[in-house]
C-alpha cells in the first residue's frame, strides 16, 4: 500500500506555523524513507532470487553432464493408452 502525502512545502514564518512546518517536513521525509526502503528491499529480493535460479541451473547442468540427472518419469500405463507422450 502506498500512501501519498501532498503538503504545501512553503515555509511559513509565523511562530504558530513553525511547529506545523516541522511536522510536515518530518512526515514527508519519513514517507520518502519508507518508499526508498521498499524499493531497495524489492531490488535485493530480485537479485537474491536471480542468483538462486542461476545456481540451480548450474547444478542441473552439472548433474546432466555427470549422468545423474533423471527427467520426469512417464506413467507407462497412461502412455500405453496414448494419453501421455514422452519426448527426449
Amino acid at each position: 500500500m502506498i500512501i501519498l502525502i501532498f503538503a504545501d512545502l512553503r515555509l511559513l514564518t509565523t511562530e504558530q506555523n513553525v511547529q506545523q512546518n516541522n511536522i510536515i517536513l518530518v512526515s514527508t521525509g519519513h514517507i520518502l524513507g519508507l518508499g526508498s526502503d521498499m524499493v531497495r528491499n524489492g531490488y535485493e529480493a530480485r537479485y537474491k532470487h536471480q542468483a538462486q535460479g542461476i545456481a540451480k541451473a548450474k547444478a542441473k547442468a552439472k548433474a546432466k553432464a555427470e549422468g545423474k540427472y533423471r527427467c520426469h518419469r512417464v506413467n507407462e500405463s497412461l502412455q500405453a493408452l496414448g494419453i501421455v507422450t514422452h519426448r527426449q
